[in-house]
C-alpha cells in the first residue's frame, strides 16, 4: 500500500483537537474496487471513515433487487447509524466502487473521540446532516419525477 502519512495528515487536519499520537493509533485499511467490505446483518464492530475513493451503500428490496440508498466519499462515515442505533449488526451492505482507503475506529474509540473531542462531535453532526438533507433532496425529486 502506498505512502499512509497524507492519511494520516488529513486526519489530523480534520481534527485538531485530536492528539496525533492518537490519530497515528488508528488502523487504515484499503479496499479494491468492486469489492463488497461490508455485508448486511454482518457482526457490527467497526465505524469507518473514508479518507479516499468512493462506495455505494447498498439495500435490498423485498423483490431482493439490489438499491443503492447512499454514495459516499472522502470525509463521510460508515457505521454511525449502527452505533447510534445500538445495533449488534450491520444494517446494510457497502460495496467500493473504486480503490477505497478507510480510517477504522473500533466502537469503544468511537465512543471516546465522541465524548473527548468537539471537533470530531461536529464532523460527525455534519456528516449525518449532510445524508440527511441528501436524503430528502433525493426523496422530493423521487415524488416529483
Amino acid at each position: 500500500m502506498e505512502n499512509l502519512n497524507k492519511y494520516y495528515l488529513r486526519l489530523c487536519g480534520w481534527f485538531p483537537d485530536i492528539p496525533e499520537a492518537i490519530v497515528s493509533q488508528l488502523v487504515i485499511r484499503q479496499f479494491e474496487a468492486n469489492e463488497t467490505f461490508i455485508y448486511k446483518n454482518q457482526i457490527f464492530n467497526h465505524v469507518l471513515i473514508i479518507l479516499d475513493g468512493i462506495c455505494n451503500v447498498i439495500n435490498k428490496t423485498d423483490s431482493g433487487t439490489e438499491v443503492i440508498t447512499l454514495r459516499l466519499s472522502q470525509g463521510d462515515l460508515i457505521g454511525v447509524s449502527e452505533h447510534v442505533l445500538h445495533s449488534m449488526r450491520y444494517i446494510a451492505s457497502v460495496k467500493s466502487c473504486a480503490r477505497l482507503l478507510v480510517a477504522e475506529l473500533d466502537t469503544e474509540e468511537f465512543n471516546n473521540w465522541l465524548y473527548n473531542y468537539p471537533c470530531f462531535v461536529n464532523f460527525v453532526l455534519k456528516n449525518l446532516v449532510t445524508r440527511l438533507h441528501y436524503t430528502a433532496d433525493l426523496s422530493a425529486n423521487c415524488q416529483s419525477s
